[in-house]
C-alpha cells in the first residue's frame, strides 16, 4: 500500500499541497514519508519506548533500594529494642536520681546463727533508687568485716533492681 501511496503522492503533490489544511486524505498522504529513512514519529516513539524503559529500570532500582532501607530500618528498630530492653533501666535511673534523696540505700543487715561454729547467713535489706526495699541473703561464707562485702552487697542489689525493672516493662 505504501508503493502505491507514494506514487500518488507524486503525481498529486501540488493538489495536496494547498488541501491539506482541508482535505484529511492529504493530510495522511502528505504525513507519509516516502524516503525510506525513518519519520521523525518513528524516531520519537524509539526515545519514548528507550525512556519508558530506562524509567522501568530506575524504577526498579529504586524499589530495590528502598527494600534494603526498610529492612536496615527493621533491624535497627529491633536492635534499639534490645538495647532499650537490655539497658532502659539504665536511664530510667538516670532520671529518678534527679529527684530521689539517696541512690542506694541500705536498712537492714541482720546476720544470726543458731550454731556458733558455723558462719551464719547475713540478710540485707536495700532500697535502690525509688524502688520498694527488697531482702536478699549473702552467704555466711562472706564475713560482714571482708572489704569486698560492700561491694557483693551493692552488685546483687543493682542485679535484682535490674532484674525487677526488666519485669515490669514486659
Amino acid at each position: 500500500a505504501l508503493p502505491i501511496l507514494c506514487r500518488e503522492l507524486r503525481r498529486n503533490s501540488e493538489g495536496c499541497l494547498k488541501m491539506k489544511d482541508k482535505c484529511d486524505k492529504c493530510k495522511e498522504i502528505l504525513a507519509v514519508d516516502c524516503s525510506g529513512k525513518q519519520s521523525l514519529q518513528s524516531v520519537l516513539q524509539q526515545q519514548l519506548q528507550d525512556s519508558m524503559q530506562m524509567a522501568e529500570r530506575f524504577t526498579n532500582e529504586y524499589d530495590g533500594l528502598l527494600k534494603k532501607l526498610q529492612s536496615t530500618m527493621l533491624n535497627t528498630t529491633d536492635l534499639l529494642d534490645q538495647l532499650n530492653q537490655q539497658y532502659g533501666w539504665v536511664s530510667r535511673l538516670a532520671n529518678i536520681t534527679e529527684n530521689s534523696k539517696g541512690i542506694f540505700e541500705v536498712t537492714t543487715v541482720y546476720s544470726k546463727s543458731n550454731n556458733p561454729d558455723e558462719a551464719a547467713n547475713t540478710n540485707v535489706t536495700v532500697k535502690l533508687f525509688d524502688s520498694e526495699p527488697f531482702t536478699f541473703t549473702i552467704p555466711g561464707q562472706m564475713s560482714l568485716l571482708d572489704p569486698a562485702f560492700p561491694e557483693v552487697v551493692a552488685s546483687e542489689a543493682l542485679k535484682r533492681f535490674q532484674r525487677e525493672n526488666n519485669e515490669l516493662e514486659v
